[in-house]
């Protein structure tokens, strides 16, 4: 079992509904949304913040010292197996994004949220979904009309 997310924000949903009235394939518009907010995922790894912005929890102080003696490891990267597992995959009807790793979910619900804010996309990431459908729109529309 992997966890992903399919992005159903109400803003974004309403922009690709009117987006789809004038294209007749979705797919890159949900290309460019699903890499945007797999690079945000990528970006939180490396400040450990969550989609609203807050700071992931800390180990525990035994779990933080068995890690320092060994060498290796910051949150969410000790082995790197679940942010190697991020991806996203695309079609004319949405995009999923997520982790091909079952633990992923631990991390998520337990203190160290990468996908949610409140069970739903945070406000940057809902923004940053729309500034790159956006984007992949105008782009989309110059090659129709060509």
């Amino acid at each position: 079992m992997s966890l992903s997310v399919r992005v159903t924000d109400k803003g974004v949903g309403l922009a690709l509904r009117r987006m789809s009235a004038l294209l007749s394939d979705m797919t890159p518009i949900n290309e460019a949304i699903g890499s945007r907010l797999e690079r945000n995922i990528n970006l939180r790894f490396d400040t450990h913040t969550a989609p609203d912005g807050s700071a992931w929890k800390q180990w525990a102080p035994s779990t933080a010292a068995a890690r320092a003696a060994e060498g290796r490891g910051t949150l969410l990267q000790y082995t790197s197996r679940m942010r190697d597992s991020l991806t996203h995959a695309a079609d004319r009807d949405g995009v999923e994004v997520g982790f091909g790793v079952d633990y992923a979910v631990f991390a998520e619900y337990g203190g160290r949220p990468l996908l949610f804010d409140g069970g739903q996309l945070g406000d940057e990431d809902a923004n940053d979904a729309l500034k790159a459908a956006l984007q992949a729109f105008r782009k989309q529309l110059r090659i129709q009309s060509q």
